[in-house]
């Protein structure tokens, strides 16, 4: 591997809630995981937030 280089890229899925909101671990994991595809689909180097329809 000397004198060799290798590009790494990343895409990111991040999911959050507002200060006091009820949501559940299973919740959050399903909207980090929609915004990952979501990431995914957009190509590299992405980050995309996962965000409630309701307050969209």
């Amino acid at each position: 591997m000397q004198d060799s280089s290798r590009d790494v890229t990343t895409s990111i899925g991040i999911a959050y809630h507002e200060p006091g909101a009820t949501v559940t671990s299973d919740e959050l994991l399903s909207k980090a995981d929609a915004a990952l595809d979501d990431a995914n689909a957009a190509g590299r180097n992405v980050f995309r937030f996962g965000v409630d329809a309701a307050t969209a």
